[in-house]
């Protein structure tokens, strides 16, 4: 039965091969109309079309093409595929264009889909959209699957179906039918199709990450990633398919939420085993037919054994059935049960054995795929004579290094297998001629396993228990010194590649975490916890750094281990959560956790952690306005990294203190600062960190009258980080730039960079850059005297100020709220804001500015009890307090 009593339709095998009537269904696209049936996806169904618009009865046809009346009726009734030879008859005698004929003859042996005939005979309305989501290209022709592809679709199209789950036991072809799908439905819906794989990721938590990147969507900043995908899903009319959830049904409860929050994406899944959802209908996947004949043209038209054949003849050359092989064939077909997964291995081996001694060597373990042993896992069940099959026929060093290849989940470089496996380029090749290795399309000397594959021979390493420990020492050992060596690449002009070398590695680099912290194997987390945290920083994935380094601190925590290299392993991971978690806003965390890192590190001082915590702990305080407890940490960080020689550390502690030293009105100081960090970037050419610093630079000239300089700094840095695409340095630039045209007197200009600022941020979650652009924003509105934005502008910036406690972009937004009151009349009220907001210690120099010049405007207008008053008042209430004053919906 293809579908389970929870399937509305109950569509079952009889029902598709007995019920030939067309069942129209409709499908909304755009507002057109496009009207499918059943039998559009059968080639039979094509053909018999394609007679009676010829005006030809069957008789006709079978007279024309020389053959019996009732291989037409086979034909047509999608019982039999036609013979090259009668192919051929068939598309003269149908009158199939010249140009077409190739197209037909490979559609009719089952080397192309029935969709791509075209405007011969169209079989699906498609409508040409913007914005399609790109496809994995699919390197194989898909055999047979007719029923299933027609049925498939048909189960899309009803509208109450929004999630379709392809349920099967492994390699029996579920990926290659939703690839399928995919293609044929892509220009179906608005966006397309997109093809999520999820074979190497490893928990639930990283499924988020996977679709975002299938879809080409990046996260930035610190708002929850599930929030920023459903937003960005939210409107998209898209067919989602997400492939091998079988070991992530623990997480699966996000497609309920896609479904709610994104009521035009459908979902079409596959699975060992159905998800358990109330939305769920679900489709039973299972082998190709097997052949019930042994002529020869029975076989090249039944789909299994064309598979085999087909793939038969891509492993070797010239490859020709011989006498008996029709038998072998329809023996191997009935072993692995029409599993193609199953076929296509066993096909591989004829260039090496007769085909009748494939099915020998099959038959011979035939028990594996059928026991009910509770001890046999569930995922080898079905297949696993294939892989035993396989396995008794590798010599014996290339499977010492296909088990240890195992060990990778997401694939490997030939240095990765040469360090981790002890395998040679000869032997890589000679597994990828036998299609247990695949070389990864558009990733040179990159390979990886089948999934089946690489958990059949993760069981074998397992059954070696010594062997296994070795492979996962030798794995982790390999991926730590690799991540040691992208330090340096990650603060130089090599840093968009290491990302990407990063990025493609993930997850061997989080399953190699988990053993080292599982292990407490000190000296491979050090080697491996820089270029992590770099990576998760700047990729702003805030929330994966955060639980990686969380569950190191902890597991460390747990030893009471006295040794040096223990103690300064942990404070180094301290200080890493400790900066994820001030980004996620837990500051009172962050503080814990810093202030823990600082006593672990300080008799360390040749720790290069040590100067990064210090720079952690100065941008904290910074952020909540404790301005001499910042300063006072920025210069112990310039002194320790200068005293260390690290050049890109002394350039950002000189960036830092510049900034602490701007909010304090020191301002050439800050400027003097800036200016050494830029030249200091430059001498090591770091560009990102060079752009950071020019931006800066810009900004702190603009209060000096160094507009012309600032102007072409911050120019500069807006180059480099749009050659970067460095969102966070982009936003902070045009942040910079709206600055100095809001000095300049270039309202709109200001008004223009400053919104594109405030949505990038926004867009990305950054909070704090997203408030205090929101407050710069307020007070360009203002001057370009659109009071009802402004305070909108101020509000929102209240809000999020409150929520992550940033003291002082909240005094800043009170300033501006008083400007407004003043404005309205309300003149008392704006007193008492810019007089609380003028004399705390938490505003910068620029809010004190303001808050003292609209003192002294106001203080003109009111009588000295009002302004004591007022005086009183604002010295009695916190920020707080006056915030919940202020708070009105915003508008």
């Amino acid at each position: 039965m293809l579908y389970s009593d929870r399937s509305p339709t109950g569509y079952g095998k009889a029902a598709q091969q007995q019920d030939k009537k067309p069942h129209k269904f409709l499908l909304e696209t755009r507002g057109l109309r496009l009207q499918l049936t059943r039998m559009d996806y059968s080639f039979g169904t094509w053909i018999k079309r394609r007679r009676k618009a010829l005006d030809l009865t069957q008789q006709d046809l079978a007279a024309r093409v020389g053959c019996s009346l009732s291989l037409i009726f086979k034909l047509e009734s999608d019982e039999r595929r036609p013979s090259r030879q009668i192919a051929q008859l068939l598309a003269e005698h149908l009158e199939i264009p010249v140009e077409q004929r190739d197209l037909f003859l490979k559609v009719a042996r089952q080397e192309k889909s029935i969709a791509t005939l075209g405007s011969s005979m169209p079989l699906l309305g498609t409508v040409g959209v913007p914005s399609k989501a790109k496809l994995p290209t699919l390197l194989t022709s898909l055999i047979g699957r007719e029923h299933e592809l027609r049925a498939i679709i048909q189960q899309l199209q009803d509208p109450n179906c929004r999630l379709l789950t392809l349920t099967g036991p492994g390699g029996i072809g579920k990926t290659r039918l939703a690839q399928e799908v995919a293609q044929q439905l892509h220009d179906v819906f608005t966006q397309g199709a997109c093809f999520v794989s999820l074979v190497g990721t490893s928990s639930s938590e990283f499924i988020i990450p996977a679709v975002a990147d299938a879809l080409g969507y990046s996260f930035s900043g610190t708002g929850e990633l599930k929030a920023q995908l459903l937003n960005f899903l939210k409107d998209k009319h898209i067919l989602l398919v997400l492939d091998n959830l079988e070991h992530l049904l623990n997480g699966i409860e996000l497609l309920d939420e896609i479904l709610i929050h994104a009521p035009q994406v459908k979902l079409l899944t596959t699975s060992r085993e159905q998800l358990n959802l109330q939305a769920e209908w679900t489709f039973d996947v299972q082998g190709l037919p097997i052949p019930t004949t042994l002529e020869t043209s029975d076989l090249e038209s039944n789909s299994a054994s064309a598979l085999f054949i087909q793939r038969a003849k891509q492993a070797k050359r010239g490859f020709t059935l011989i006498e008996g092989d029709a038998e072998a064939i329809q023996r191997i077909c009935q072993l692995v049960e029409g599993s193609p997964l199953g076929l296509e291995l066993a096909a591989t081996w004829v260039r090496m054995i007769p085909v009748k001694e494939i099915a020998n060597e099959i038959g011979r373990s035939m028990d594996f795929l059928s026991t009910a042993a509770r001890d046999v896992p569930e995922r080898h069940r079905s297949i696993r004579a294939v892989f035993d099959h396989s396995w008794n026929l590798l010599p014996g060093d290339e499977r010492q290094v296909m088990m240890r290849l195992s060990i990778f989940p997401s694939g490997f470089t030939r240095e990765a297998a040469e360090q981790v496996a002890g395998a040679t380029l000869f032997q890589l090749a000679a597994l990828v001629h036998k299609s247990l290795l695949r070389s990864v399309d558009g990733h040179e000397g990159r390979y990886d396993l089948h999934e089946m594959v690489r958990q059949y021979a993760g069981l074998k390493l397992q059954d070696d228990t010594d062997e296994h420990a070795q492979a996962l020492e030798r794995y982790a050992n390999y991926f730590a010194g690799w991540l040691r060596q992208q330090e340096s690449h990650l603060q130089s002009p090599q840093l968009q590649e290491a990302l990407a070398q990063i990025r493609l590695e993930i997850d061997n680099l989080r399953f190699a975490w988990n053993w080292m912290v599982a292990h407490r194997h000190i000296s491979n987390l050090r080697d491996s916890l820089v270029s992590l945290f770099v990576f998760h920083d700047i990729q702003n994935w805030i929330r994966q750094g955060a639980a990686l380094f969380e569950q190191a601190v902890m597991a460390l925590q747990s030893d009471d281990s006295a040794q040096e290299q223990h103690a300064i392993a942990l404070g180094e991971l301290m200080t890493c959560q400790g900066h994820m978690s001030w980004h996620l806003g837990d500051i009172e965390k962050a503080r814990y956790l810093f202030q823990q890192g600082l006593k672990l590190l300080s008799p360390y001082r040749d720790c290069a952690m040590l100067a990064e915590l210090l720079l952690y702990l100065s941008v904290l305080e910074h952020s909540q306005g404790d301005y001499s407890a910042a300063r006072r940490l920025a210069e112990e960080c310039v002194a320790l990294n200068r005293e260390q020689g690290r050049g890109p550390g002394t350039g950002y502690a000189l960036s830092n203190l510049g900034m602490v030293c701007l909010t304090q009105g020191e301002y050439e100081t800050a400027y003097t600062y800036l200016k050494e960090g830029v030249s200091m970037m430059r001498s090591i050419q770091f560009p990102r960190g060079a752009a950071i610093t020019l931006a800066r630079l810009g900004t702190a000239a603009i209060p000096l009258g160094r507009l012309d300089e600032a102007g072409q700094v911050l120019e500069e840095s807006l180059e480099i980080t749009r050659r970067l695409n460095d969102r966070w340095g982009i936003g902070n630039t045009l942040n910079y730039l709206g600055l100095l045209a809001f000095a300049r007197g270039e309202y709109e200009r200001a008004e223009s960079l400053l919104q594109e600022s405030v949505a990038l941020f926004d867009e990305d979650g950054d909070q704090i850059l997203h408030a205090s652009t929101l407050t710069d924003l307020g007070h360009i509105l203002i001057e370009r005297g659109a009071e009802r934005q402004a305070r909108n502008a101020f509000q929102q910036a209240l809000q999020i100020a409150v929520r992550i406690q940033t003291i002082p972009i909240a005094l800043s937004a009170l300033v501006g709220i008083a400007t407004l009151y003043a404005q309205q009349g309300m003149i008392e009220r704006a007193f008492t804001l810019a007089v609380h907001s003028w004399v705390h210690p938490a505003s910068s120099q620029q809010t004190k500015d303001r808050a003292e010049h609209l003192c002294q405007e106001l203080e003109k207008q009111l009588s000295p009890e009002q302004v004591e008053a007022a005086r009183m008042k604002a010295q009695s209430l916190t920020w707080k307090d006056l915030i919940q004053e202020v708070m009105l919906p915003a508008a």
